[in-house]
Formats: structure tokens, sequence, C-alpha cells
């Protein structure tokens, strides 16, 4: 075609496919001019919106001048406005918000969510407990206040504890609510994990908890 510029040419109003090309030039080819080398570039090479982007290395979005901000917006309020997923489940933390390099906020790909390095919050799916001693709240806690909620068939169960993982002391029950003939439970601490132990039956329990990691400071 005749040469003409930029801007004359047709808009494309769509985001480009990953094998539209663009026109870049690049600065460290002198080859053409001492001012760079004019190239096509693949648009599956640059991020581009309206289109799905993976990234190979760290990114650093904002400035890093004071008042930078990034923002993640949706597009509508029925729209999650961040998903953090993996592949498979990570050994290190799924997600991680720091304060100059130091522990903020973070959660685990199971849900565990630890504030700085001395707190954290942790939910577990059902564990079957019956008259055998069973965990239900693992080790790696100082001091927790653990809600135990269980349930068999019409009959619940709902047990507020304070719990302090230091030899001799057992867990506290701080509060009970129950429905129907739940049966008598039995807490103990052994190396920091909690268990429980029903005088009858087999119910399905869930914790919710709230931790101090370490001791205070």
């Amino acid at each position: 075609m005749a040469a003409s510029e930029i801007t004359g040419l047709t808009e494309l109003e769509a985001a480009p496919a990953d094998d539209d090309e663009l026109v870049i030039v690049d600065v460290s080819d002198t080859t053409q001019s001492a001012n760079g080398s004019t190239k096509r570039l693949a648009a599956s090479r640059v991020a581009r919106t309206g289109a799905a982007n993976t990234f190979t290395t760290a990114q650093v979005f904002g400035s890093g001048a004071t008042g930078g901000q990034v923002a993640i917006k949706a597009g509508d309020a029925s729209t999650v406005g961040l998903v953090v997923d993996t592949a498979a489940s990570p050994s290190a933390n799924a997600l991680e918000i720091r304060n100059n390099g130091a522990s903020g906020l973070a959660i685990t790909a199971d849900g565990t969510v630890s504030i700085g390095s001395h707190g954290g919050y942790a939910a577990t799916d059902a564990t079957t407990v019956t008259t055998t001693a069973t965990q239900i709240a693992a080790p790696g806690s100082r001091m927790s206040l653990i809600m135990v909620y269980g349930k068999s068939g019409a009959i619940y169960f709902c047990d507020l504890i304070l719990n302090m993982t230091f030899a001799g002391n057992a867990p506290t029950v701080i509060d009970s609510k129950t429905f129907g003939a739940a049966p008598t439970r039995t807490y103990s601490e052994n190396n920091g994990a909690v268990k429980l132990a029903l005088s009858s039956g087999s119910y399905d329990v869930q914790t919710m908890r709230i931790a101090r990691l370490g001791d205070p400071v």
C-alpha cells in the first residue's frame, strides 16, 4: 500500500490475537540507524487488555514513588476482583502482602491466614470424631481460641475453647451450645495439637481457630 502515517490507518477495535503483529523500534539494534531498527513484534509477547496474560517472571506494577498505587477493579459488582490460582498446591504461601519486605498478610493454599509473624486464622474441613481422642487442630500456635462445631444427623454441638500449648494446660471450654442429645466432649492437648473424644457416637467436626504464633513480645 502507499506510504501513510500510523494515525491514518484503520483502528483495530478489539484485543489483538496472539499472531497479530505490532511495529516496534528496537533501540538496542542500530543496524538501520543510530536511533534503532524498526521491527515487527508478535502481540503474544506483550500484555494486553481483554486477553489472558501469562507472566513467567515477577512483575512490578505501579510506581516506586511516594503515593504510587496499584488498584485492581472488577468490571462489575458480580465479578471477583482478584483471583489467585495455582496449577498445584504450592509448598509456599499462595498469596502474600508485605510491608516493605516484612511479614504482612499471608494465605496458604489450604486457606490458613497469617497476620504478621505473630497471629493467624485457620479453618478445617470435617473430621470424623468418635470415642477415641482425635486431632481437630494442628500444632503450631502457643495460644488459640477455637470454635468447634459438630454434627451427627439432627444433633449439633458448638464449643468455644481456649488453648495454651504448654505441658499440663488442658483446653478450657469457655461456652457451649447444643441441639438434641449431644454427647459429652473431652478436649486434650498433645504437643500443641488439640484432640477431642466423645462419650458416644460419631460426629463430623469442623474448627475455626484464631491463634497466636510464637511467644508474646
